[in-house]
């Protein structure tokens, strides 16, 4: 429990779902305890340990540094899905690579007479404990924000990069983690500064989304109130007292709602309003929220807004 095995699931777990991070756990562990059994104790004479170490080092660092690259928009597609699992199938299997694991299991291998039972069992013992570390790293996940996510999992990878390149016992050792440090500085210096910048960006989009979003809904609704005047049906405005005049009361005091009293869409004087138009109002907003997910924390001008045409096309609110 605790060992580098767990953390590496975990890791994984904060950055992956879970349809990507436990396949490519189990592959892993199954490919690496696989060879295990079936080369047994040969596996020293047909590869090298120390290249194996050497790989794995690399392996490790190179995961580091790219876990610090940014992504303005990342995809959520096919490439997502296919490409970590092989990821996370090879840091695992090359992670457990003559580790004590992997030893034991060829041990235990070579003296059983069903070298096979011992697979079944080392790897269902390995997923068991991985699978803890996956699930207290999938509910970290959604309590800590994902570049900080991305910085703790860089972090990890280039510590268990460098405690590989010490026990390989290198020449100039020293010089290869001092130089392997400072990479590791800049790319996070950079990433935090982009992260930074692109924050910024972020919000100015969305400003600007909500400004374009509350133009376009006064639009309709002076629309809604024009084409219901030309049709003669509103001699007089009513002003707050209708659905429309009070949505145009909201989006016209978006930054001090407190002053707009608020009201019961049923007590309101509900006209023959044009329901075409309604419609186009109403599509641009669930649009809208589309693209910048604001379901669960909406504008509460745009989102009574948005309540107020479902009422007036289907005389509820949904």
């Amino acid at each position: 429990m605790g060992d580098k095995s767990q953390l590496l699931a975990m890791t994984f777990a904060t950055k992956y779902k879970l349809r990507v991070v436990i396949p490519g756990v189990f592959l892993g562990i199954l490919l690496n305890h696989g060879i295990a059994v079936l080369v047994g104790k040969y596996i020293n004479k047909l590869v090298p340990m120390s290249y194996i170490n050497i790989i794995t080092a690399f392996v490790f660092i190179l995961f580091g540094f790219l876990s610090l690259r940014y992504e303005d928009d990342e995809d959520e597609g096919e490439k997502d899905y296919k490409l970590p699992i092989i990821t996370v199938m090879i840091t695992f299997f090359l992670g457990e690579f003559g580790d004590k694991t992997q030893l034991v299991t060829m041990t235990l291998a070579s003296e059983s007479a069903n070298p096979y039972m011992i697979l079944v069992g080392t790897v269902s013992a390995m997923m068991v404990t991985s699978l803890l570390g996956i699930v207290i790293g999938s509910r970290l996940g959604k309590k800590i924000p994902e570049n900080t996510i991305k910085i703790i999992a860089s972090i990890i990878f280039i510590i268990f990069g460098i405690s590989k390149l010490i026990s390989l016992n290198l020449n100039y050792i020293v010089l290869w983690i001092i130089f392997v440090i400072l990479i590791e500085a800049i790319f996070l210096y950079k990433f935090i500064k982009k992260s930074r910048e692109n924050k910024i960006t972020r919000y100015k989009k969305v400003a600007q989304e909500l400004y374009n979003q509350r133009e376009l809904l006064k639009k309709f609704t002076n629309d809604i109130c024009d084409d219901i005047s030309h049709k003669g049906d509103c001699p007089t405005c009513e002003g707050g007292n209708c659905l429309i005049g009070y949505a145009k009361e909201l989006l016209s005091n978006s930054e001090s709602l407190e002053n707009i009293k608020s009201q019961d869409l049923g007590n309101l004087i509900n006209k023959t309003y044009n329901k075409d138009i309604v419609f186009k109002a109403l599509l641009s907003i669930i649009k809208s929220y589309e693209n910048f997910g604001y379901w669960e924390n909406s504008p509460k001008d745009i989102e009574k807004t948005k309540e107020i045409f479902e009422y007036i096309l289907l005389g509820k609110i949904i």
